[in-house]
């Protein structure tokens, strides 16, 4: 489902650095949603850092799924509401509906990291 949603971002356009280093199996359930949420911030990427570059990182840690997602464009002041709806809704909101969490840091001018961690 990971590999779908890079897939997706490269036919749009975007310059997706991709690497897996042995991601636990998750239940069909959860990647779906996980996938989407990492969809919506390579979106994000595409459309709002100023870049056609994105890094993806995929890792299992201590059994959780661990994906980064990390340009080096424009980036945002946090709480200046630069993390808009996308973020909140598709990646924050769909994380907590499979028991994740999705972190995001950036700041103007550093680009943008979003991390997708799976259980919480």
């Amino acid at each position: 489902a990971l590999e779908e949603s890079v897939r997706a971002a490269e036919a749009l356009g975007l310059r997706v650095t991709a690497r897996y280093h042995e991601p636990p199996r998750v239940p069909g359930d959860v990647a779906l949603p996980f996938a989407q949420a990492v969809t919506e911030a390579l979106n994000n990427v595409r459309c709002h850092a100023g870049t056609g570059h994105a890094y993806l990182t995929v890792t299992g840690d201590s059994g959780r799924l661990v994906v980064t997602v990390v340009d080096r464009g424009r980036g945002f002041e946090p709480g200046s509401g630069g993390g808009g709806l996308g973020l909140t809704r598709s990646v924050h909101e769909r994380m907590r509906g499979i028991g994740g969490h999705a972190t995001v840091d950036s700041a103007p001018g550093e680009g943008v990291s979003v991390e997708l961690r799976w259980p919480r």
